[in-house]
């Protein structure tokens, strides 16, 4: 901790650098257009930011680190030129960009820095982790490997099977074997036997369930016509459906043999089914009605199979609904768009990217949720440092502006000049209003919701308006009379904003560091609890610097203050009463009645009184070494400031 304020206090000095040097640099370049050119603002009166002196330029400088900068470049133009455009740039790229972010970059990095520098001599643990980091970047590798040669054969088997797949139409036979041949655009053609061949013409997907209907006819018919067929003479009429985007060719049949994976394939003839001319005339509707005929060709595009099996429809013929219907029309497009939308290529790829995400997810989910949670409790203890630290300027904002922001106003709510209204007795004689600012430092709560205004840069103008406005209580502000006010809002923020609420930050990323310890990703993972407990205690000791022990007095009567005060329940008890006068602090508010106001001023006394018998305590049993620790020299201050306010 020692070390983070004493960065912060080189980085703060870094900042009014900064800022100092900006502060001038504007003064000197356009701090004469603003008098030059004043007649070309509202009302021929100078704006509150300005670079006419250094104190303004110094508030319109920080103004911008605030992130505010907009409306006073503008300013800046309208009395100038183009040149504040560059000059507002800078500062806001070296000032905000850069200098603020450092501290927010010194916590991270004394939050981060949990690893104690090891020391030259000691090899073993760097060998260790040197090894294992190999190890890990060789399983890393291989895993990578892996993945590469997975996906190439994924890529082949693909491309294969899409290879398999370019074979269309199917030529149906009847000894149950199916030769798979290359068709023409537009046409299906389903060979039962030499001479008994139909061919659709045309839109087939939209007549699928049309020839199956009528190919089922046709089995019928040869069955009842008395052929007995044989297992393996058995007539296949099952549909396959053609693919969008094929070459179709046609490919005539003869009663050649041809060999189908090892098979022999034989067309049945006209004559070994026993069909004579006569019964190829009868069977010549069959043809007819078959034959379909089309406006245009067009290429058989992919279809998703059937819902049921074909027993079900012959069972419930009203599953295969009307194509003509609406209701089946939807139906059979909304089909269509889901299975292309999952035989798309890249469909299962996005499947698989979900389940990766998922799996990530779920492996990530015990990491944040534990840090978070864990960072609970250190979230609170940064409220309350917040908190605490917000309460010394809340009660100096109490001291300073209570009951101050009070102004006389008309009834357009315009705050009337003081040569005309004075004060509140002219006000309420002139029957205008006395009112209070809706933000105020009346008491600490409504000092607190200030404070936070001005710590989120919301609203925060107003605020500083009325604080430098004000004069005595009853007064009618004047402009800018309290100028110098400014310097309280700029240390807030400086001390208040700029630094305590980056602590929420660090604290959320100090536990997500603790979660990767525990997660085995450090060094620690290779340790036991022992030897965990030893490495923690070195680094503690590393970073703090070793103490001279002070040494204890010979003359009793200080031997036993000494002892006294060098008892932790001492220490205790002075932050019990520290705690206690800082709650008495905070009673005070504006319109207080005098007994209320009599019961603190008694109550500072007696803490004075305390405070003051510490520090001579502390004297007298420590004696010079008393002055050697920087926080004594603190109380010591304030106790003789403290004594110097009541005489």
């Amino acid at each position: 901790m020692g070390r983070t304020m004493g960065a912060l206090g080189n980085l703060t000095f870094v900042l009014c650098i900064i800022i100092f040097i900006f502060a001038v640099m504007g003064m000197q370049l356009f701090g004469k257009n603003y008098y030059d050119n004043v007649s070309r603002f509202p009302e021929g009166e100078l704006p509150r930011w300005n670079f006419t002196d250094f104190m303004h330029s110094f508030m319109i400088v920080f103004r911008v680190l605030c992130g505010e900068w907009i409306e006073s470049m503008w300013d800046c133009m309208l009395v100038g030129d183009a040149s504040c455009i560059p000059f507002f740039l800078a500062t806001v790229v070296i000032g905000n960009l850069v200098v603020l972010n450092l501290f927010l970059a010194l916590l991270l990095s004394n939050f981060g820095s949990s690893s104690l520098s090891a020391p030259t001599a000691d090899n073993d643990t760097n060998k260790i982790a040197e090894a294992f980091n190999r190890i890990s970047r060789f399983s890393n590798w291989i895993k990578q490997s892996t993945r590469n040669f997975l996906k190439y054969l994924k890529d082949k088997l693909t491309n294969h099977k899409e290879n398999e797949i370019s074979m269309t139409a199917d030529e149906m036979l009847v000894d149950g074997l199916i030769k798979r041949v290359v068709k023409e655009q537009n046409q299906l053609e389903v060979a039962i036997g030499e001479g008994m061949e139909f061919t659709i013409h045309g839109d087939v997907k939209a007549k699928t369930k049309k020839s199956k209907h009528l190919l089922n006819n046709s089995k019928q018919e040869l069955n009842e016509r008395g052929f007995s067929l044989q297992d393996d003479e058995t007539i296949s009429i099952k549909s396959y459906g053609s693919h969008k985007n094929r070459d179709f060719k046609d490919e005539s049949h003869k009663g050649s043999a041809e060999t189908i994976d090892g098979e022999e394939k034989r067309d049945v003839s006209k004559e070994d089914l026993g069909i004579d001319e006569d019964d190829e005339g009868e069977d010549c509707p069959l043809e007819e009605e078959i034959i379909i005929h089309a406006d245009e060709d067009e290429i058989i595009e992919d279809a998703p199979s059937d819902c049921c099996p074909d027993n079900c429809y012959k069972k419930f013929p009203f599953l295969a609904g009307d194509d003509d219907a609406p209701f089946w029309q939807g139906w059979a497009n909304l089909r269509l768009k889901t299975f292309q939308l999952i035989e798309n290529k890249y469909f299962e790829t996005a499947v698989i990217t979900m389940i990766l995400l998922s799996s990530l997810a779920l492996a990530l989910e015990d990491v944040v949720v534990n840090a978070l949670v864990q960072a609970i409790p250190s979230i609170f203890n940064v409220l309350l440092v917040c908190l605490i630290f917000w309460l010394i300027f809340a009660i100096m904002g109490v001291q300073l502006f209570a009951g101050k922001y009070f102004k006389c106003v008309d009834q357009n709510g315009t705050t009337l000049p003081h040569e005309i209204i004075p004060d509140v007795n002219a006000c309420i004689a002139e029957n205008l209003s006395w009112d209070n600012s809706p933000m105020n430092f009346d008491h600490v709560g409504k000092a607190y919701l200030c404070l936070f205004q001005v710590a989120t840069f919301k609203g925060w103008i107003q605020i500083m308006n009325d604080a430098i406005d004000s004069r005595e209580v009853g007064k009618q502000p004047i402009r800018e009379t309290n100028i110098y006010m400014y310097l309280y809002f700029v240390f807030f923020i400086i001390f208040g904003s700029f630094f305590t609420l980056n602590l929420f930050i660090g604290v959320i990323i100090d536990n997500f560091n603790e979660q990767k310890k525990k997660a085995g990703g450090s060094l620690e993972m290779f340790m036991t609890e022992d030897q965990k407990k030893y490495y923690n205690a070195m680094k503690k000791m590393g970073s703090k610097k070793p103490m001279k022990a002070i040494p204890r007095p010979k003359w009793r009567p200080q031997a036993i203050v000494f002892e006294i005060v060098t008892d932790k329940k001492f220490d205790m008890i002075i932050m019990l009463f520290i705690g206690f006068n800082m709650l008495t602090m905070t009673l005070d508010h504006y319109q207080q009645t005098e007994i209320f106001t009599m019961i603190l001023d008694y109550l500072n006394m007696i803490f004075i009184a305390i405070f003051s018998s510490e520090c001579l305590m502390k004297i007298f049993a420590l004696r010079y070494h008393y002055f050697v620790e920087p926080w004594n020299l603190f109380d010591f201050v304030v106790v003789i400031l403290s004594i110097l306010g009541n005489i």
